[in-house]
């Protein structure tokens, strides 16, 4: 079936992406979203191998070059966020595969220095739900302005965005919860010698901007900042010559003017089977939805294309 889909649409060449893979779920992500178990995973990427040729970045530069276009079908595979798992299970796998791949770092969490304000909303929620008494201390219920069910607390701290962090940062003061200590117990993110060796390894790396903000609630200078600066830090450190970056979130906001001004050779966005007019900037298809396998997914979006046909919704327009 995919393989008919493929030849119907036109559409050879996909960019899946992922942030985690791991048998147990880690408290900064497990309120947020499922991530993948290593067996699932590797039969995502046996999958792909099947229908698939695995792709490197010289492959995706020349698709580029070619008008988006390639002769058999290809799969470029990227990450987020630069988690720590990627490092203990994911390069490991992919280099047994002969599977290339693109990690992308927030410059201010590299080293385990920071933290994405969503993960300090995961781990409250982790708090609130090993200790449930502690939804009717009056300090939390104050902050939840007055709400005292889990449920309603849980739903408060999953609605707050980035220009709320300190908010995030206020309640983990009331649950005695450390996200320093967090940090250094858990190490969710790799180090700059762990980032090293992946790209020692024939990896890629890139910027995914400072701090994960999204980037519609952002004027175009922060953004263009937000975006320079992740890039920075990578080709500083010699980790990578070309200027590569992943959008946090989404690319949602982000006018035809950033891809003029930014320091970009080649960017991601998370919109899907899509096509983009901006020359060397492609759409992704987020691979975290559950329980889903890879084959599901991908022949969804390839469905979700025909359908989209049908009213001219395939292209993104700035």
């Amino acid at each position: 079936m995919l393989n008919k889909l493929i030849r119907l649409t036109g559409q050879n060449t996909i960019f899946p992406f992922y942030h985690t893979v791991s048998d147990v779920a880690s408290a900064h992500i497990k309120h947020l979203y499922q991530s993948k178990k290593i067996l699932d995973f590797e039969k995502d990427l046996d999958f792909l191998l099947s229908h698939y040729r695995p792709m490197d970045l010289a492959d995706v530069i020349s698709y580029i070059n070619n008008g988006k276009k390639t002769e058999k079908p290809g799969f470029f595979l990227t990450f987020d966020d630069g988690l720590s798992e990627v490092y203990n299970h994911i390069c490991p796998m992919l280099y047994r595969k002969g599977i290339p791949a693109a990690v992308f770092f927030n410059s201010a969490f590299v080293d385990n220095k920071g933290l994405f304000y969503r993960y300090k909303a995961s781990i409250l929620i982790e708090k609130l739900s090993e200790s449930p008494h502690l939804v009717k201390n009056n300090a939390v219920v104050r902050w939840a302005g007055g709400k005292n069910k889990i449920s309603d607390i849980k739903n408060t701290i999953l609605n707050i965005r980035y220009a709320g962090t300190a908010e995030l940062d206020s309640l983990a003061e009331i649950l005695h919860v450390s996200f320093n200590d967090y940090l250094q117990k858990t190490k969710p993110y790799m180090t700059l010698d762990q980032i090293s060796s992946i790209v020692q390894q024939g990896f890629y790396a890139g910027g995914h901007s400072i701090d994960h903000p999204e980037y519609y609630n952002l004027s175009q200078v922060e953004q263009l900042r937000q975006t320079n600066e992740s890039i920075q830090y990578i080709t500083d450190r010699h980790l990578s010559s070309e200027k590569l970056f992943a959008f946090p979130f989404s690319d949602t906001g982000v006018q035809s003017t950033f891809f003029t001004s930014a320091k970009i050779d080649l960017s991601f966005g998370t919109a899907g089977l899509k096509n983009d007019p901006i020359r060397h900037h492609l759409q992704r298809i987020p691979m975290e939805k559950g329980e889903l396998s890879a084959k599901k997914l991908i022949i969804n979006q390839y469905l979700y294309y025909i359908l989209k046909s049908f009213f001219d919704k395939n292209t993104i327009r700035r």
